[in-house]
């Protein structure tokens, strides 16, 4: 990444009331950020503004990480080796964020239609590593928000019709209630096996490490 000299930086010139007021409304988003995008430019002028900016990008907005189909192993690779996890400067980034949704697509095995009679479990999926990476990182409970989705099938026992939608919506209930208690646990679990309490303040991701491929 190439970082201008701080002295040749024209923003700098104005003073740090004016520059907090530039911040804001430069980096301000109107809708959830995607979560492994680059911070803006603005961020990576100089050194100075990046100091001054980067923390505040990540505190002033919300975030979303969706995660594609069967593409849970990739992600969770993918963050655990990003700096996030890895640098004091990611941690820090990590503790400022407000909200993160983590948007969770079914895998193949889990995006499958109702077992007749409900008898069959549901099997825990691919999202419980995705959570350890996350809290491992530092990320708490209160910070990030989970949804599943699934995508649509045609299943010739249900049929396109009413009950076919009251099957699905039934079926994903049940996984997003698994979810959210699967990552509840391994928050509580990280906690009463370090007896480390997050901090009370989100956290925050810079996403210039970590890009869909």
């Amino acid at each position: 990444m190439d970082i201008m000299d701080s002295a040749s930086s024209p923003p700098l010139k104005l003073s740090a009331e004016l520059r907090n007021l530039v911040y804001e409304y430069a980096l301000t988003k109107t809708a959830a950020v995607d979560f492994t995008a680059s911070a803006p430019p603005l961020t990576r002028t100089c050194r100075q503004l990046r100091e001054e900016s980067l923390l505040l990008y990540y505190s002033l907005n919300d975030f979303v990480l969706r995660v594609p189909r069967d593409q849970c192993p990739v992600y969770v690779e993918r963050f655990a080796a990003s700096h996030f996890s890895a640098t004091l400067l990611g941690r820090e980034i990590l503790a400022t964020i407000k909200h993160l949704n983590v948007e969770y697509h079914l895998s193949s095995s889990e995006n499958q239609p109702p077992p007749s009679g409900g008898s069959q479990p549901l099997r825990r999926g691919g999202w419980l590593e995705l959570a350890e990476a996350l809290v491992w990182a530092g990320l708490s409970k209160g910070q990030v928000g989970w949804t599943v989705v699934s995508t649509s099938f045609d299943d010739p026992s249900i049929g396109r019709n009413y009950f076919m939608y009251i099957a699905e919506s039934a079926r994903l209930r049940i996984y997003q209630q698994l979810v959210v208690e699967d990552w509840e646990k391994v928050v509580d679990d990280f906690h009463g096996r370090f007896g480390v309490a997050h901090a009370s303040s989100p956290g925050q991701i810079d996403s210039n490490t970590m890009r869909d491929a």
